[in-house]
């Protein structure tokens, strides 16, 4: 089941174009990633995608933590920053 969240988070976060639509998903499956790799995040403060696309920069509590969510080699890495 943990690899099927995973999966649709990913597609979700990369292959989204950039309609104000999939924010909100976006910022769903971006909070699912961060918790999934065991990081806290309870709330998204702001999810915003890489200009030239492959990942994401997440923003939670109150901008108290920051993640990057890149694709490496296919795969997505949660990276606190």
């Amino acid at each position: 089941m943990k690899k099927i969240i995973w999966t649709i988070a990913a597609c979700t976060i990369l292959y989204a174009g950039g309609a104000q639509a999939y924010d909100l998903q976006l910022a769903r499956d971006a909070k699912t990633l961060i918790q999934a790799a065991g990081y806290k995040c309870d709330t998204v403060d702001k999810a915003n995608r890489f200009a030239l696309g492959g990942g994401v920069s997440v923003y939670c509590n109150g901008f108290r933590y920051s993640y990057e969510i890149k694709d490496v080699g296919g795969r997505m890495v949660v990276i606190p920053t």
